[in-house]
């Protein structure tokens, strides 16, 4: 049996979203997300040894990644809020044999 999959393909869908720099902020975007069907991973960010030992609890960062696919929706749900940085830029459209199917019919592609 084999698979369709090869050893030199590789999938990867996530992207840095935002820049999160409070815990309430978090909790009201993880909350936010999830009403609205929105995947993440919260990833939390590195500080330095000196904030790590001056800055205390209070000084904690946290990156979001998401899917690309739901980037949009994504800056439109945190437009606004408080804490909260969106670091990702919009990523490129993927490939579809559709897509170049109706670009090839309107004459927009010369291939």
């Amino acid at each position: 049996m084999s698979s369709i999959i090869k050893e030199d393909q590789y999938f990867d869908n996530e992207m840095n979203f935002c820049r999160i720099t409070s815990n309430e902020a978090k909790t009201v975007v993880e909350n936010t997300f999830l009403n609205n069907g929105i995947s993440y991973f919260v990833k939390w960010e590195d500080r330095s040894f000196l904030k790590r030992i001056f800055g205390g609890r209070s000084g904690d960062t946290y990156i979001l990644r998401i899917n690309k696919r739901d980037y949009e929706k994504a800056v439109d749900l945190v437009d606004g809020m408080r804490n909260v940085e969106v670091i990702g830029e919009q990523p490129e459209a993927d490939w579809s044999p559709k897509e170049e199917m109706r670009m090839r019919e309107s004459g927009k592609k010369d291939n």
